[in-house]
């Protein structure tokens, strides 16, 4: 199964794509980085997990997954994620609780493209 049928998969099921099982099996990790910005609309914290990913035989995929709330550590990103996605599927009774997530995956030169377009942006703001 490719990268993109696995995540089409957990998309179509609505069920947390937590590839870590699926990278030991078909990919290697090349690089992780998780970080924490202020929402720009919301002013909460907002954290950002992007990888690197070599799929046995295919190109090499950049995944950017966003999670409202601060984490320090991957797995504790991972564990938020599982319980939102797992609150998704029960049904909140307080919609409080609910966090938005994202995930987007990118082949290098889609990545690319997304750092040029994002640094033309921050350049034009500066302007301003």
């Amino acid at each position: 199964m490719s990268v993109k049928e696995y995540a089409f998969k957990y998309w179509i099921s609505a069920k947390p794509p937590t590839l870590s099982a699926y990278y030991t099996r078909k990919m290697s990790v090349k690089n992780t980085t998780l970080f924490t910005v202020t929402g720009g609309l919301t002013n909460k914290p907002i954290t950002f997990l992007v990888e690197t990913i070599k799929p046995l035989g295919e190109e090499a995929v950049v995944v950017l997954e966003t999670l409202e709330g601060e984490y320090e550590t991957r797995e504790e990103f991972e564990d938020a994620l599982d319980y939102t996605v797992k609150g998704w599927e029960k049904g909140y009774a307080n919609k409080d609780e609910m966090k938005k997530w994202k995930l987007i995956y990118l082949k290098i030169p889609g990545a690319h493209k997304l750092v040029h377009v994002l640094n033309e942006v921050l350049e034009a703001s500066e302007e301003v």
